[in-house]
């Protein structure tokens, strides 16, 4: 999981949110959940194909939280019903795939409230009413970069907690969105595919270096366009940061040190 990359929408689609954002924003909360939820379903197909566009160009088509299934749906990082005033807007978007948003995310969201944790949960004929304000658990990469909070180790293809002191804020933010929510270390394909991109990009790596040495100039730039538009981001990302750590790896970029701009 990465910072999503910002963006911007054809003037006529983000016109088209803002208004439906504004119209929304005069409405009491109960009724704006309803009203939301009804729009959201009848939503203007072309403008949010227009939506769907720019979201595909931010990550290839892949699904943000994974990496690993092609995204098709749209996923509400704060949840529509919950938050609907931000049912319409842009910086709440990112592109998953159907299990990630479906399955594992869903309207699962977490608030810190003076300390304590609240899950936000509403029971059927319970009182609309909003959450209370609160930091969010889950953390939201429209606006800060996940890996902040997270490190990939390469060779065990694990998602761990940055922060070694476990009751941090980082770390329980870290927790909850890696493993209550998302569930990446505890889906095993996931864990055997981020191990299987780092060996495939490590050979990919050496290959350069190999062509480097032959100043193999065609060659050469196939490559580097393959390692800049890696199946897996998160894990050539992790392994320019990380590389210290692993002296293959550094001996590698020390070879190539063109690769880590």
């Amino acid at each position: 999981m990465l910072k999503i990359v910002p963006s911007e929408l054809p003037s006529k689609t983000a016109a088209y949110l803002d208004e439906k954002t504004t119209e929304l924003g005069a409405l009491p909360y109960a009724e704006k959940v309803g009203v939301a939820k009804k729009r959201w379903e009848n939503k203007h197909t072309s403008h949010f194909n227009e939506v769907r566009k720019v979201l595909k160009k931010v990550y290839a088509e892949r699904c943000h939280y994974c990496e690993d299934s092609i995204a098709d749906e749209i996923e509400h990082i704060w949840p529509k019903s919950f938050y609907p005033e931000l049912a319409f807007c842009w910086q709440n978007y990112l592109f998953s795939c159907g299990p990630c948003n479906g399955t594992y995310k869903n309207d699962r969201f977490a608030l810190l409230v003076a300390g304590k944790r609240v899950d936000l949960v509403r029971k059927r004929d319970e009182d609309i009413l909003p959450p209370p304000p609160g930091i969010s658990l889950f953390i939201d990469s429209r606006q800060e970069n996940p890996m902040d909070y997270l490190e990939l180790d390469l060779e065990s293809g694990m998602f761990l907690e940055r922060d070694l002191d476990v009751d941090s804020l980082a770390a329980q933010r870290a927790r909850y969105t890696v493993e209550e929510v998302l569930q990446l270390n505890r889906r095993d394909s996931l864990v055997r595919r981020r191990k299987r991109e780092y060996k495939s990009l490590l050979g990919c790596l050496k290959d350069y270096i190999e062509l480097k040495k032959e100043q193999n100039v065609e060659q050469l730039e196939r490559l580097r366009a393959e390692l800049a538009d890696p199946l897996m981001p998160t894990v050539w990302q992790e392994m320019i940061r990380s590389r210290d750590a692993y002296p293959e790896l550094r001996e590698c970029f020390e070879q190539a040190p063109e690769l880590l701009e």
